[in-house]
């Protein structure tokens, strides 16, 4: 049997249950994943499907529950789940005035990238949380969520160095780079008629 992860992070948003419910799968609203999309086909509703890139990093699933205002339940599949199904549930629960948001991501491969999840998820509801009574409205950042360390290069499934470049005696900052970057895959020819 294979093993798999789960991750369970909860936040206490100060929002009515609708209102923290209908934000979570509005794309104008920062903090949940499709906000951060730069590709996005989303449709919440039992077997709609979602897709959505950011950097060239698809991401994709189905949902399977969808009861409004207490839980939304979608498959996950991404690089970092190596092409493995995952399941994400979204529970939303009144706690007086405020909302309980509990998010399960399970069924990961346990895998250093499935890891990764954890982080994510945390850095979205920072931001979720953030849109709601005084919160500061903070907006997704690429560079916050990725800070410079190592990347997930997936086309040679390797880990890919970021290091600080200093080429002609000039320092030119932070280079993330990629074997893929440096090897792009071969190019299919083309053969016409003979």
């Amino acid at each position: 049997m294979e093993m798999t992860l789960e991750f369970k992070l909860e936040r206490t948003i100060p929002a009515p249950l609708t209102e923290v419910f209908d934000g979570w799968l509005d794309p104008k609203i920062p903090g949940n994943p499709w906000n951060a999309a730069e590709k996005l086909l989303l449709d919440p509703k039992v077997d709609g499907l979602f897709f959505w890139a950011l950097k060239g990093t698809s991401h994709y699933g189905r949902f399977t529950v969808v009861e409004r205002p207490a839980r939304i339940q979608h498959t996950w599949v991404s690089p970092k789940t190596l092409g493995k199904e995952s399941t994400v549930t979204v529970t939303f629960e009144k706690k007086g005035d405020e909302t309980l948001m509990t998010l399960v991501h399970s069924n990961l491969p346990d895998h250093e990238l499935a890891r990764g999840h954890a982080k994510g998820w945390k850095y979205f509801l920072e931001i979720f949380s953030e849109q709601f009574g005084s919160g500061s409205r903070k907006e997704y950042r690429w560079d916050e969520a990725h800070p410079a360390g190592k990347r997930y290069c997936p086309l040679y499934a390797a880990r890919a160095e970021t290091t600080t470049g200093n080429h002609n005696g000039k320092n030119n900052g932070a280079i993330d780079f990629c074997l893929r970057d440096l090897y792009p895959p071969p190019r299919r020819r083309s053969f016409g008629k003979h």
